[in-house]
């Protein structure tokens, strides 16, 4: 009897993958073929707060002239699914889109498990993004900050994974709108997630860049309920910088050794179910 149980597990253990390729088959087959606008409309309402517009292409391999999300529009969106990771239980595509100028480009999954997740995220942000971060609004903040994550995560809508790095380059500031800019420098906020007894922690270390005229410190501590706390620090590298001292005073006033604290508090936005 066991040699025969065994030839029928291993019949059946085949006629499973056996049926499985095929259903993958079919998808896939149905993706290529359906077009993108039909696809649309049939999803439509699940992703309501996401409306499509000028759609072309098919399922698998689409575009929209234009997205709008909220008070968001992103132009040229294109998107290529990713049918294997159907095979990990997972659906995934790879999407870019320009928005005010500015590219993004990404894999968008989300597991059956209702898990969303990205990988290989680029973009850039305007450094206004910064001000209120910074507690100095209207400042004339100038730079770019290019934003490289390998890894993000959320998990019943909240962020519970956050890795790569922040860049705020060529960054300055404009005292007044007649003067010219301030140039602070480049600056770098590193992110990785640690496993902690009570969840998954996400730190985030501040540093200049060496040849910055301004020195930056800082550390942020996102918790796995959503709450964030960022203290750091800016000093001069060259106390007779009167430019950088008049800059200085917009981020607050000097303590001990001649640094000016930052600190920002609050909670990390959820995802919406």
């Amino acid at each position: 009897m066991k040699p025969s149980l065994t030839l029928s597990s291993t019949l059946f253990s085949r006629s499973g993958r056996y049926i499985l390729f095929a259903l993958l088959a079919y998808v896939i087959f149905l993706c290529v073929t359906l077009p993108a606008e039909h696809g649309y409309h049939l999803i439509k309402e699940k992703i309501a707060p996401v409306r499509l517009y000028q759609i072309h292409g098919s399922v698998w391999s689409g575009s929209a002239g234009i997205a709008v999300t909220g008070t968001r529009q992103m132009q040229n969106l294109q998107w290529t699914l990713h049918p294997w990771a159907l095979l990990l239980g997972r659906i995934e595509a790879g999407v870019e889109f320009n928005e005010a100028g500015r590219h993004t480009q990404a894999v968008v999954g989300r597991t059956f498990g209702g898990t969303i997740y990205l990988t290989d995220v680029t973009t850039r942000l305007p450094p206004t993004v910064l001000e209120n971060a910074l507690n100095i609004p209207g400042s004339g903040l100038d730079g770019a900050v290019d934003v490289a994550l390998s890894n993000v995560k959320f998990t019943n809508g909240q962020l519970t994974e956050l890795n790569g790095t922040l860049s705020w380059n060529n960054a300055g500031l404009f005292i007044t709108r007649t003067t010219p800019k301030t140039k602070l420098g480049g600056f770098v906020m590193t992110l990785t997630t640690k496993s902690e007894t009570t969840g998954k922690e996400i730190n985030g270390v501040l540093k200049d860049n060496p040849d910055s005229p301004l020195r930056a410190e800082g550390i942020l501590r996102i918790k796995p309920d959503g709450t964030y706390q960022f203290t750091g620090a800016l000093s001069l590298r060259d106390a007779n910088r009167a430019d950088l001292v008049q800059a200085l005073r917009m981020f607050g006033s000097p303590g001990p050794g001649g640094k000016i604290p930052l600190s920002a508090s609050g909670t990390v936005p959820s995802l919406s179910p």
